[in-house]
């Protein structure tokens, strides 16, 4: 299992390194510990739901996007 949580983060780690690039992500953030939190928030979400079968993961889904176009996107981005 830590050999498939290391791919993953490495991946998303990549993804967020290119967004870096791009200018959609704050180049001061650093990638890897983004795609940590990335993977923290949706490992609870899923610990949470197998606890309450009602959550709503579509309300989930929206407040973790908000979440990370208001934190993570750079100013000029941000509009």
């Amino acid at each position: 299992m830590t050999a498939t949580i290391d791919t993953l983060g490495s991946a998303f780690a990549e993804l967020f390194s290119q967004a870096q690039e791009q200018g959609l992500v704050d180049r001061e953030l650093d990638s890897r510990a983004l795609a940590i939190t990335l993977m923290g928030t949706l490992h609870g979400l899923v610990l949470h739901r197998s606890l309450d079968p009602d959550i709503d993961i579509s309300a989930c889904g929206d407040a973790m996007r908000a979440m990370y176009q208001g934190i993570f996107r750079t100013q000029s981005n941000a509009a």
